[in-house]
């Protein structure tokens, strides 16, 4: 099954790496903006180990209707810094892995070598000077 993360569903941030913190608007980033912006503003808390069991449930279902693999393309914004090419990122992916393995179903994510398409992740950057080997 191929999960489409490149629109805001609900485990596109999970199988990203991310905590709900990282993708927030910075107006409504905490409990004390969210009480000074009213009702209307939730803050976004949910961090990356409280996601995993429902990603788990979904790894189950994958199982349970005899899919075999899971995938999904890999993100990248300004906004996460240097945490896109992290070892923090990179244990929180292999642990989704590990995660999908356990249920018997291949997984992976999509990563263009150096396509540059939304916010994906990309192993090449085009926009990097290169220089030329000796």
């Amino acid at each position: 099954m191929h999960y489409h993360t490149q629109h805001p569903l609900e485990f596109t941030d999970v199988l990203n790496g991310l905590s709900i913190p990282m993708n927030c608007s910075t107006a409504c980033a905490s409990a004390a903006s969210a009480a000074a912006e009213g009702a209307d503003c939730v803050p976004c808390t949910e961090t990356f180990d409280a996601m995993v069991p429902k990603l788990e449930d979904w790894f189950e279902w994958c199982a349970a209707t005899r899919l075999n693999r899971a995938q999904w393309l890999l993100l990248a914004t300004p906004r996460m810094g240097a945490f896109a090419d992290s070892p923090e990122r990179q244990r929180r992916l292999r642990r989704i892995c590990r995660l999908a393995n356990g249920f018997g179903l291949a997984c992976g994510a999509v990563v263009p070598i150096a396509d540059m398409q939304q916010h994906g992740w990309y192993m090449v950057n085009p926009l990097v000077e290169r220089r030329p080997e000796s």
